[in-house]
């Protein structure tokens, strides 16, 4: 069983509580711990400092992908005067990030995996593997190289890029169709601020929400916490 919390943005006090909330279960982040209108510096390093050093497993977000060196995009919210230490944060513990996991026949992501990235990379590259490995070696791939030119990177025309479909960091629920496996993603803002059932399991943790919810992936219940 695990719990799954959408991206937190420097929000603290609710990472502090999310760990604390049924700590012997895995706990999973689906990434963007960092840039924020709201919380001040010191909350965006405590929150990036409190989740490296927990147990939870830490998912990877465009938000904190566009710190590394040589990252293969910049998006908004881009914290300048805090770049050469979010940059090195991430470099020294780029270790205890991933761009996917598995956990109860759910893949999870930042932002999703696309109907379009599964026709055109997924399916192509799959054949013992399971579709976080094949993400997790694309991935590795791009920390030996850190070329720029994956697909996993798209950035689709709805969130300003020239791609016609998104990577798992900049998949939008909102505007593109869904790879039909089990889905857990945040990246993109929900309509009631929660954890939102989007389509036949698929679920939404949402993106920078006030509320204090996660999503069960052994009930598929939303827990409070």
């Amino acid at each position: 069983m695990a719990l799954v919390i959408g991206d937190v943005h420097g929000r603290l006090s609710k990472v502090e509580k999310f760990l604390k909330h049924k700590p012997k279960e895995t706990h999973i982040f689906t990434g963007d711990y960092v840039d924020s209108f709201n919380a001040s510096d010191e909350e965006i390093l405590y929150t990036l400092k409190k989740v490296i050093e927990s147990d939870a497993i830490l998912l990877l977000g465009n938000h904190d992908i566009h710190y590394l060196t040589n990252s293969p995009f910049m998006c908004s919210g881009y914290n300048y005067h805090m770049t050469k230490g979010l940059n090195a944060i991430y470099e020294e513990f780029i270790d205890r990030f991933v761009p996917a996991t598995d956990e109860d026949g759910f893949v999870i992501t930042h932002g999703g995996i696309s109907e379009e990235l599964s026709k055109r990379f997924i399916k192509a590259t799959m054949k013992e593997n399971s579709i976080s490995e094949i993400l997790i070696e694309e991935w590795k791939e791009y920390l030996k190289t850190r070329k720029k030119g994956s697909v996993i990177f798209n950035i689709p025309r709805c969130r300003g890029g020239r791609d016609s479909f998104g990577g798992i960091f900049w998949t939008d629920y909102r505007d593109e169709k869904l790879y039909k496996v089990p889905q857990i993603f945040g990246h993109s803002k929900t309509f009631d601020g929660g954890v939102k059932y989007v389509v036949p399991n698929h679920w939404a943790v949402g993106c920078d929400s006030p509320v204090n919810e996660c999503f069960n992936t052994t009930t598929k219940e939303v827990e409070i916490f």
